[in-house]
């Protein structure tokens, strides 16, 4: 990495509020055990709300301030500080998925 981008990265890193960072990595944990916990049988998208899908998905699901997670449309786990609650609603999106016909 030459100097410019160096010096740009930990600009950006000291101007990003404090919360940005946390959602960031809360995101990225939660994914991570996601992934090992479901595979390839869920597919993860980090929107974030200043973003117009994130707007019309906070608007949609009434999810105000704060992290949240949508699942398969239906499901949202509001500041999901456990990972057994998110897990549980994938859970339940996968089982309700098989069930339906094809």
């Amino acid at each position: 990495m030459n100097t410019t981008v160096a010096a740009l990265k930990a600009e950006e890193l000291r101007e990003t509020p404090a919360f940005m960072l946390e959602n960031a990595n809360r995101a990225h944990d939660l994914a991570e055990g996601l992934l090992q916990a479901f595979g390839d049988r869920i597919r993860i998208e980090v929107v974030g709300l200043d973003s117009p899908r994130g707007i019309w998905l906070a608007l949609r699901h009434r999810i105000g301030k704060g992290f949240a997670v949508v699942v398969d449309g239906r499901e949202v786990v509001r500041d999901p500080f456990r990972f057994e609650e998110t897990r549980a609603a994938v859970e339940r999106a996968l089982a309700s998925r098989a069930l339906q016909p094809a």
